[in-house]
């Protein structure tokens, strides 16, 4: 419960507010959901408020490991285009991310990991030119 005067945190058993004295029948109850809209500073009611008052922001979204993998392998075997040995970081780096994308059933990660795995390829290829 939080006081309707000065909106002070209040226990069911207060009897009056250590705030500001109110008596506990003009107290209000705040909503028990974190998800209730209710009016929040200057009148605005679009947003969510938790019961403290303030706005509540939605939970962010994590990557999967399979996806960070993948990416990380598509980045090496891009660099190994370039730089010996990076090319085979890559390559293995995919492989593993591919495996971990197909437990996950992750299809952005399987993606990644292909295409990590084809770069990863013509780094490779790129290598065999050279030394040829």
């Amino acid at each position: 419960m939080f006081c309707a005067q000065c909106g002070k945190g209040l226990l069911p058993e207060d009897r009056f507010c250590g705030g500001c004295g109110t008596a506990p029948q003009q107290q209000q109850q705040m909503p028990n959901s974190f998800n209730q809209s209710v009016a929040g500073p200057m009148g605005q009611t679009n947003q969510q408020f938790d019961p403290f008052g303030q706005p509540t922001h939605p939970p962010q979204q994590r990557m999967s490991r399979a996806m960070s993998t993948a990416i990380t392998g598509l980045i090496l075997g891009a660099i190994g285009i370039f730089f010996f040995f990076f090319e085979f970081a890559g390559l293995i780096t995919s492989i593993a991310a591919l495996v971990m994308a197909l437990k996950e059933k992750n299809k952005g990660a399987i993606v990644v990991a292909l295409i990590g795995i084809v770069v990863g390829l013509v780094g490779i290829y790129t290598l065999v030119l050279e030394f040829n």
